[in-house]
């Protein structure tokens, strides 16, 4: 089965402003930052003023601004090249992965997450969408420490038997 993926008229634009955003995103990253987080952030709260400050902090750097930048425009172009070569070549990722998203978010509704990795895997790809919008670590924090710790530790005693 061919997962498609679905873009819509306003991601597009997203992208393409983000080539202008670049420059006046640090001219005001407080109100960026503001903006981004009242949209995507699902769980009121969740980023307190610690952590926003750490955010202003970061993105008052113009590499991290640029290279925040370059992540959003490679996901509208060479991501997608570079998938479709692999998907040519047959490459497959040969780890166990684990995906999780926020179900109020919108990677789950633009997509079939699980069926979208499994394409991508050669080996078992396990995973759930949170009670949350798009900053999990920031929403939900003790149930992404819950879920990777039990990834680990069924991945390293996988490894273990593997090994014997």
């Amino acid at each position: 089965m061919e997962t498609t993926r679905k873009v819509t008229a306003s991601h597009l634009e997203r992208r393409a402003f983000l080539y202008i955003r670049q420059s006046s995103l640090g001219l005001d990253p407080k109100f960026y930052l503001q903006h981004i987080s009242n949209g995507l952030n699902k769980m009121p709260g969740a980023i307190g003023a610690d952590e926003m400050k750490e955010y202003e902090r970061a993105f008052s750097n113009s590499s991290a601004i640029h290279a925040t930048c370059e992540d959003f425009r490679a996901a509208a172009d060479i991501d997608l090249e570079m998938d479709e070569a692999d998907d040519k070549a047959g490459r497959k990722i040969q780890c166990p992965l684990r995906a999780l998203w926020g179900a109020k978010g919108t990677v789950g509704p633009l997509w079939d997450v699980l069926a979208t990795w499994r394409e991508k895997c050669a080996v078992p790809v396990t995973g759930r969408a949170l009670d949350c919008g798009h900053f999990l670590q920031e929403e939900r924090p003790q149930e992404i420490l819950t879920e990777l710790l039990q990834f680990f530790s069924a991945e390293k005693m996988r490894s273990q038997q593997t090994n014997r």
